[in-house]
């Protein structure tokens, strides 16, 4: 990998089925090359795929991050366990002795219910921290069933082309199109890389959880933050506890421990929890399976 990986993987965390003529005219290098560079990440396992991701309140699902300790001799039955469970879509796993799991479900029962699951695999450990993701207040409706089709389709190939999906669902060529900026416009659906962070070698990957303090200023720590993380590739708003989670691949460690430190003397930040992914997987069948039961009517 170089730097110009680095840049295309940075366009592709912005919008997963940008072309590569798009993506030819922001970093600099031929439309070919851009398709060679990412067909090249995808064969060397830096990129698993694309896939759409999806807003789950639609289908009146939600979702959190919980922290889950393990002991590292125990590490790869506990791993498999956790993929196994089917409320998981992905693991993060640090390079020492703990993951962050994303958890799928539709109400707090659920939730618990997941959470004793996953203690159990891991026992004598617990999990110890949840995370919630901000997401827009204003929940889209259900999409018609056409829409779904190609929302499951999406799912399951992000990168898929206009004919290919046009086949797979019966819609006319001419929709497809129209139809992928609406959903996307409306929040609906999402098209990012899969990418295992810690094989963007020789570039560092970082995670940090960075949490400001509660109060009056809550929103302006907010906001003098993610304009401190505005090149960071994933950026996500927590909810609970108020803060922000972010993933980023940097050229070298100084300018990630710059970046950090600039975070951490920044204005009503109370923590700063860095984490050095090793390893991700995604269990993306989670979301088709929910669009697929909604096209069944299956409750």
């Amino acid at each position: 990998m170089d730097v110009k990986d680095l840049e295309i993987l940075a366009h592709l965390h912005r919008d997963g089925r940008y072309s590569s003529e798009t993506i030819s005219s922001l970093v600099g290098i031929t439309a070919g090359n851009v398709d060679r560079r990412i067909r090249l990440m995808v064969k060397e396992g830096i990129i698993d795929g694309f896939s759409g991701f999806i807003d789950r309140r639609i289908f009146n699902y939600d979702t959190t991050y919980v922290r889950l300790n393990f002991n590292m001799r125990d590490r790869d039955r506990i791993i498999k366990g956790v993929r196994e469970m089917v409320q998981v879509a992905s693991i993060i796993i640090n390079l020492d002795d703990f993951m962050i799991c994303e958890i799928v479900h539709y109400d707090r029962a659920a939730l618990m219910a997941a959470i004793r699951a996953m203690e159990r695999i891991a026992s004598p450990h617990t999990v110890t921290a949840h995370f919630v993701p901000r997401l827009n207040e204003d929940i889209p409706e259900i999409p018609p069933t056409d829409e779904l089709n190609l929302m499951m389709e999406i799912v399951e190939d992000g990168r898929a082309s206009y004919t290919e999906l046009s086949e797979r669902t019966d819609i006319e060529e001419s929709r497809i199109a129209p139809l992928i900026e609406k959903l996307a416009y409306q929040g609906v659906l999402r098209v990012l890389p899969l990418v295992n962070e810690g094989d963007i070698d020789p570039f560092p990957p970082i995670s940090a959880i960075i949490r400001v303090k509660k109060g009056p200023g809550t929103e302006k720590y907010l906001s003098s933050l993610l304009n401190i993380a505005k090149d960071c590739h994933i950026i996500q708003v927590l909810q609970e506890p108020r803060g922000v989670w972010i993933r980023y691949f940097g050229k070298d460690l100084h300018e990630m421990d710059d970046l950090l430190e600039r975070m951490r003397r920044s204005e009503g930040v109370e923590d700063v929890s860095v984490l050095l992914p090793d390893r991700i997987f995604y269990k993306r069948e989670i979301d088709r399976n929910i669009i697929l039961r909604e096209i069944e009517g299956i409750p």
